[in-house]
């Protein structure tokens, strides 16, 4: 799983990093947005958004193996 230092985590792929402006929260790797989502309470909107990255993440790890 990824290591998160507030709301950014360093991977071989690049830097996931995430922020909120009112309910939206947007997920970017190495400044590039990558997802988006709704979420009014921040520790839901991180949650969501480190869930997002994750997946994203091993999706590319995966596509990296083939």
């Amino acid at each position: 799983s990824l290591n998160w230092d507030e709301c950014q985590a360093e991977t071989p792929f690049g830097t996931y990093d995430f922020g909120r402006v009112g309910g939206v929260w947007t997920l970017r790797l190495d400044g590039v947005d990558i997802e988006t989502g709704v979420e009014r309470n921040f520790r839901r909107a991180a949650g969501a958004a480190k869930e997002a990255a994750q997946l994203h993440h091993e999706g590319r790890v995966l596509a990296a193996l083939k």
